[in-house]
């Protein structure tokens, strides 16, 4: 006798898009804490002046400067409060922490299912 059935998965699905989304913010606000040693330091301006978006797709460094120092155009800074500093910071820091990151967001994920 044939037996019929009717799986409802929508549910699923909206629950996987929920844990999704709040495992990206919680990767970028991850990387964001992360790549701050990396991060060019003489008053502090440049890493005090960041923040991770809403949505967890963007990392924002705020200061007039910050798209020279990520370049490397022009460095007035010293390696005291952050001895890792220098240009192009999201690389070397994805270099150090890549596992460490891609963990958290499965993490994240995880938790939010």
């Amino acid at each position: 006798m044939p037996v019929k059935m009717n799986i409802d998965l929508s549910g699923v699905a909206n629950k996987i898009k929920i844990a999704t989304k709040e495992g990206q913010v919680t990767f970028a606000k991850q990387v964001h804490a992360d790549m701050l040693p990396y991060v060019p330091f003489l008053a502090g301006e440049l890493s005090d002046n960041s923040l991770v978006s809403d949505d967890g797709k963007e990392i924002i460094f705020i200061s007039k400067y910050a798209r020279r120092q990520y370049y490397g155009v022009y460095f007035n800074f010293t390696l005291t409060h952050h001895p890792l500093a220098g240009a192009m910071w999201d690389a070397r820091a994805k270099a150090d922490n890549m596992n460490k990151w891609l963990k958290t967001a499965e993490n994240a994920i995880k938790e939010g299912l």
